[in-house]
């Protein structure tokens, strides 16, 4: 009941300040109960649930459902007696519409572009730095068409450290010259590094170089701003590459154990009280009799590497990969230090013949993994200051502040939970943050005269207030 088909029921959820949720159904105009229902509940879907039960409660009180909870599919209405709004719905669902209530509604998918591409097969592409202020590293990306001017934009590290990403264009580049290496870094990077996005058990997603609408490779470069082909290239070598003696091993290296299915890395542990050798007794389950030290659980575990019998192995503490996700601010907790061991954790040893270097270091691992966060906002900023030169071309009130002007960086808070309290003391309760908005903050200096750009972007990039960011939308 009242499905039309321009505007669907839309039920949102806001969890409170005592751990329950709070449902909201709300109904389109052409619904003869028109109120919106609100329902707490300590689970999401028993809230949703006693929306939808209160709903028919409504409904059948009103004679649009009958005892059974079924439509009144005969029942004759006198036209005046239909309010003129849901006419109006009807009329327009029979313009534009021509369904019947079986009709499977389907919306085609469009695939975004990153940059718009041209009908240009020129091998001159566009090379951009990526500056992290606090990092020493220094990013790159290549690109086939140049890009506009873009701000500089905050990411959020642990304990809410603000981090300050600048963007900014540096030359043109030959793409046939540096292509071999360009393609073998993308796919070592996305692989093996940010492989939890293409690799995990529920990603939909593959590295498809070739065929990728998403057309901006990713570099190192060096502080002449040239692309650093032989660091890239010795990033790339140290997949699978084993360590060969004690001497290798370094405090600011991670590792992985080769007898290991599952990728696990670890940091080498500073020499204890107690070390231990390949001769040692086995001191844990055996899973057959013939194994009584170290060395005959490794060697049975991996039969064609040859496990010295008397040597020292190696004390290492395994170590999770940092957040991936550096485009909110979040409370500080240990989960976001990466590099630290925990201390209820046991420590393992290993042979030195089972190590292997992981695909990067431990300075690496941190940099390398804020670049999924920068990549996604390079693309928004992309989209809406072209979608600010729009508006400064097409409204007449509407003025355009030069990027290059702005003095601050361009902020994504959570407006709802930044709200000033003191405009909030005239609502009769505690505002609470209900719409997931994500404003996007200039540089006050540019507010006068226009809309601003946090308003621009949510209102493109969402079909409802509940819902999350569309880039499809946005493009």
């Amino acid at each position: 009941l009242g499905n039309g088909r321009i505007c669907p029921p839309r039920i949102l959820f806001s969890e409170t300040d005592h751990d329950t949720f709070t449902s909201i159904l709300s109904m389109p105009a052409n619904c003869p109960v028109l109120d919106d229902i609100i329902c707490e509940n300590k689970r999401k879907k028993l809230a949703k649930f006693q929306c939808c039960l209160k709903m028919v409660e409504l409904l059948h009180q009103r004679g649009e459902l009958n005892d059974h909870c079924l439509p009144h599919h005969k029942r004759l209405l006198v036209m005046n007696d239909i309010p003129i709004k849901n006419r109006l719905f009807k009329l327009c669902d029979e313009l534009f519409e021509k369904k019947n209530d079986s009709t499977m509604e389907k919306f085609p998918k469009q695939i975004a572009l990153f940059p718009s591409w041209t009908t240009d097969s020129s091998n001159i592409w566009y090379l951009y730095r990526i500056s992290i202020r606090s990092e020493k590293d220094k990013f790159g990306f290549i690109v086939p068409t140049k890009l506009i001017e873009l701000p500089n934009f905050n990411l959020y590290a642990a304990s809410n450290e603000i981090l300050t990403v600048d963007v900014a264009y540096v030359k043109t580049v030959d793409y046939a010259e540096h292509r071999h290496e360009l393609e073998r870094f993308c796919r070592f990077l996305f692989e093996n590094v940010l492989d939890e996005i293409t690799h995990s058990s529920d990603s939909i997603l593959k590295f498809d170089i070739e065929h990728s609408p998403f057309k901006c490779l990713p570099c190192l470069l060096k502080d002449t701003d040239e692309i650093d082909e032989e660091r890239m290239l010795s990033i790339c070598n140290r997949l699978n590459k084993p360590v060969e003696d004690y001497s290798q091993l370094s405090d600011d290296e991670l590792y992985t154990a080769q007898h290991l299915s599952q990728k696990i890395f670890y940091m080498k542990m500073p020499g204890g009280s107690s070390p231990k050798r390949t001769s040692d007794p086995w001191e844990h389950k055996k899973k057959i009799e013939t194994i009584k030290t170290y060395a005959d659980y490794f060697q049975e575990k991996v039969p064609d590497v040859n496990i010295h019998r008397d040597a020292l192995m190696v004390e290492m503490k395994g170590i999770s990969k940092p957040r991936i996700n550096y485009l909110y601010s979040s409370p500080a907790d240990k989960k976001n230090d990466s590099t630290s061991t925990s201390s209820n954790q046991p420590s393992v040893y290993y042979p030195i013949e089972l190590l292997h270097y992981a695909p990067f270091n431990v300075a690496d691992m941190q940099f390398f993994h804020k670049l999924p966060s920068i990549l996604v906002r390079i693309t928004q900023l992309y989209y809406i200051e072209q979608l600010r030169t729009l508006f400064a071309t097409h409204v007449n009130n509407y003025s355009l502040m030069d990027v290059s002007l702005m003095r601050a960086s361009v902020s994504f808070t959570d407006c709802l939970k930044t709200m000033n309290s003191t405009s909030m003391e005239c609502l009769p309760r505690p505002p609470q943050t209900i719409l997931p908005l994500i404003p996007l903050t200039y540089d006050s200096s540019i507010a006068m005269n226009q809309p601003m750009p946090d308003i621009l972007f949510q209102a493109i990039t969402r079909r409802s207030c509940g819902e999350q960011v569309d880039h499809e939308n946005l493009e």
